[in-house]
């Protein structure tokens, strides 16, 4: 816990801020905003893991009938953030920040979590239960994202992200059950995506998702249950598209897909329509462009 007296000036305005939900935003309108330079961000726009914590804990709830909430731009967040098994009851918003260390909410119950155009080393939601959506548009991890087990009440938006960690899983969501859709639409991934098992009712949009693993399995889906799959529009993976099992009860989209690996380029789901009586196979077409490198 933090007492008042003991923070910062920067700190401050967030605590003051939090019970009624206002942004605070450290953003000069200048181009030391690229979140890239936030390590060498001063006292004045950082603000310490430890009092984001304090207060998402309850250490500012604020008078009855407010909402309280963490909306804050442009800052630097020192030291480990670290909310593993926490009830969390209010939504998390973070836009152009610096994160020094991983984001951990392993087994957490908590609202929406949006982290946008920000950067980050890894974000750990293993197990954790998500009353909302997980935005992480435009934002760079430069590590792995993991949603084993996670359960999800809205949708995970990774559009315009890049996910970096080569050589080995970047993206670790086996079981991710989810109520809305996995969007990740012109995302970059070097590494892998693991999601086996998965159930996505709201389907699974890579369309213009561009996949580096080229030693490996570059998306790896076996057995996953989604409505629709959309690896469309100039998709581009290198390595193995595994989805040996995984089961597309609407529409599967291929159109211009292009896959490089090694061996074998990709393994088939089973597509097919539900209706009230039996299922029955889809017939929309679809293109697929499988290569592999030559001698």
């Amino acid at each position: 816990m933090h007492s008042y007296e003991e923070l910062t000036s920067a700190e401050r305005q967030l605590w003051d801020a939090y019970p009624a939900g206002r942004l605070v935003d450290f953003r000069t309108g200048g181009a030391e905003d690229a979140p890239e330079k936030g390590e060498g961000w001063g006292v004045e726009r950082t603000v310490r893991a430890t009092v984001v914590a304090t207060l998402l804990l309850g250490g500012n709830p604020g008078q009855p009938g407010s909402v309280p909430a963490l909306r804050l731009a442009g800052a630097r967040i020192s030291g480990a953030l670290d909310l593993s098994e926490a009830e969390i009851g209010h939504g998390l918003w973070f836009e152009g920040c610096w994160f020094e260390q991983d984001l951990e909410l392993y087994g957490a119950a908590t609202r929406t979590i949006e982290i946008k155009g920000s950067r980050l080393p890894g974000l750990n939601l293993t197990m954790a239960r998500v009353a909302g959506r997980v935005v992480l548009r435009r934002t760079v991890l430069n590590g792995r994202l993991s949603l084993m087990n996670a359960r999800l009440a809205g949708e995970l938006t990774l559009s315009d992200a890049v996910v970096s960690h080569p050589n080995d899983w970047a993206l670790v969501a086996g079981g991710l059950v989810m109520e809305g859709g996995l969007f990740c639409r012109r995302t970059t991934v070097h590494g892998g995506i693991r999601l086996p098992g998965a159930q996505l009712p709201g389907g699974l949009h890579m369309e213009q998702a561009q996949l580096h693993h080229p030693d490996g399995v570059a998306l790896l889906a076996d057995h996953a249950v989604v409505s629709s799959m959309a690896l469309s529009q100039g998709f581009a993976a290198e390595g193995t598209v595994s989805l040996r099992g995984a089961q597309i009860t609407d529409q599967l989209t291929l159109d211009g897909a292009i896959v490089r690996a090694g061996g074998t380029g990709w393994t088939a789901p089973v597509c097919r329509q539900e209706s009230s009586s039996s299922p029955r196979p889809s017939r929309r077409p679809a293109r697929w462009t499988c290569r592999t490198p030559g001698p």
